[in-house]
């Protein structure tokens, strides 16, 4: 018990430093409140008893509250430091050029993670597609009892769960609802194969706000296949870059795996993967998250120094039961854990089983011995959609402007003005991608090349899935006129205008040679003498072979 006071104690002495003197007695005295009811916790053995303390004495700390601008989480000052203030702004001071940093720069910067540590931006990373297919490489194991006499208390264990893109598309609602407490998401991962490509988890953005947005607790976990303290040094960037706009109250962990046909399969000693860890949870550390590492057993006791790893950072130790493995049985309250005396770890991932609501299929399974009090999910609002235009009316075969469109642009590009036109935002304040539709007003779904040269009335539906509140759904109407008659041009009025005007002059010599005979006669009379007077021209024009010219 002393152990774990001191390591909790020790894991916090960076913040403690950074308090006030009114904050640090009171976060002392509630600390001491709260250590005397901590878990008193065995690695092995079932629940014995529990012991709670209840302080009821207000005086002795009257002058010492703190009022709600002041007030901090002052279960931090023993419980050790998460990140709940999300959204960290990146500057350029923050970054570093990839080629600056070498191994041994790198272990200098992390030996100081009392300010962040530089990191390279995430457009430098080269990152790539998910392509990852991970196989399991926990041990299985027998249960075995234990001797302990060690007890816990039912509330100083939370059960939690891991999860990644191959648990498809979660239910966090369901989740929380079976007494979930916390989990932790995959965010990113480096390819087992020999390139060692990074990415992100294409569910990373849909998990972590599912489960924020359900009031369950996140960490996140990095799938590494560091092969080098470089490398591990840009997979702790990356995760930096992808978590910072959320609120992280778990830690965030190292997850270094090695299997047969993996990149790393027997490629590192003891030093060369303990430096790597060191290198991913320093950085981590520096920006104010809790680190954790995670090995199955034969990594932690083969592969890496432990103690030197488990006396810095928080263990995730994984091993399963062969009654939790790929089974239908759940671990639960009073069941047995593992007992290892030399790898003393504070989550332990369990087994994998299909007992989870709102899951469909297998999940990993955890459960913690520690847990964070004062949570509240931040940002809590109504989830909508706006819109910038509430409806549109548009001439046949042309844009908004006015302008015949291209067809051969195709659809989605002569709808971005539709799509550019509404905004969503989920029950968390996170902006989201949403769904649009276009149906005729009897319900058929049309293509926007169609509507576009089809008069008439069309819904335009946007629509996305609240993490906590279901479908999100907005319409506005699109309305489509007919294109005018065409104008004649300039060119074919004046040309109809000189026709008219020819006819209109023929019909007036008609209508005068029938009025007045007098004077067509003397026209013709005048004509004919004009004739007369002209003398005959008597040359010709060549016109071809045969024609002569008169001398």
């Amino acid at each position: 018990m002393r152990e774990k006071i001191l390591s909790l104690l020790k894991r916090s002495k960076a913040k403690i430093r950074a308090l006030t003197p009114i904050q640090f007695k009171v976060g002392i005295i509630a600390s001491c409140t709260l250590l005397t009811a901590l878990v008193v916790v065995g690695v092995g053995g079932s629940v014995i008893a529990s012991t709670k303390s209840k302080s009821n004495s207000k005086s002795d700390v009257k002058e010492e509250v703190l009022s709600d601008e002041e007030n901090i989480d002052l279960l931090n000052v023993v419980l050790p430091h998460s990140k709940d203030d999300a959204d960290t702004k990146f500057t350029e001071d923050m970054f570093i050029a990839q080629e600056e940093v070498k191994e041994e720069a790198i272990l200098e910067m992390i030996e100081d993670t009392s300010q962040p540590v530089k990191i390279i931006s995430y457009e430098e990373l080269d990152i790539g597609e998910d392509d990852s297919s991970e196989t399991v490489v926990g041990e299985v194991v027998e249960e075995t009892p234990s001797n302990s006499t060690s007890i816990y208390e039912y509330s100083g264990i939370v059960k939690g769960i891991d999860v990644s893109k191959w648990q498809g598309d979660i239910d966090w609602s369901q989740v929380a609802a079976s007494g979930v407490k916390f989990a932790i998401i995959k965010c990113a991962g480096r390819s087992t194969a020999s390139e060692g490509s990074l990415y992100e988890d294409p569910k990373f953005e849909q998990n972590i706000q599912g489960a924020i947005a359900n009031g369950i607790q996140v960490g996140v976990y990095f799938f590494s296949q560091a092969l080098s303290v470089e490398e591990a040094y840009q997979e702790a960037s990356m995760t930096i870059q992808l978590i910072s706009k959320y609120q992280i109250t778990y830690p965030v962990c190292f997850d270094w795996e090695s299997a047969d046909g993996y990149r790393v399969a027997n490629r590192l000693d003891r030093q060369q993967l303990t430096d790597i860890c060191n290198t991913f949870a320093g950085v981590v550390a520096s920006y104010g998250y809790t680190p954790m590492i995670y090995f199955n057993r034969s990594d932690w006791r083969g592969a890496v120094n432990t103690a030197e790893l488990t006396s810095k950072y928080k263990t995730w130790l994984a091993v399963y039961f062969k009654e939790y493995y790929y089974t239908s049985n759940a671990w639960d309250y009073g069941n047995s854990v593992p007992e290892y005396p030399d790898i003393p770890y504070d989550v332990w991932q369990y087994g994998v089983t299909d007992t989870v609501p709102g899951i469909n299929g297998w999940c990993d399974m955890d459960i913690a011995f520690f847990s964070y009090g004062n949570y509240e999910v931040q940002g809590l609002q109504e989830p909508g959609i706006n819109l910038d235009v509430a409806s549109f009316t548009l001439t046949q075969g042309c844009d908004r402007y006015g302008n015949p469109v291209n067809l051969d642009e195709g659809s989605d590009s002569l709808s971005a003005y539709l799509r550019d036109n509404a905004h969503g935002k989920n029950c968390i304040g996170y902006d989201v991608e949403l769904e649009m539709t276009i149906r005729d007003l009897a319900g058929n779904e049309r293509d926007y090349a169609s509507v576009i040269t089809s008069p008439g009335s069309y819904i335009v539906s946007y629509s996305f899935v609240d993490p906590r509140n279901g479908m999100i759904t907005k319409e506005l109407s699109l309305n489509i006129i007919s294109k005018p008659t065409e104008s004649p041009t300039e060119t074919e009025t004046e040309t109809e205008t000189e026709t008219e005007s020819e006819t209109e002059t023929e019909t007036g010599s008609i209508d005068e040679t029938s009025t007045g005979d007098e004077t067509s006669s003397e026209t013709e009379t005048e004509s004919q003498s004009e004739s007369a007077s002209v003398p005959e021209d008597t040359t010709a024009e060549p016109s071809g072979e045969g024609v002569t010219q008169s001398p």
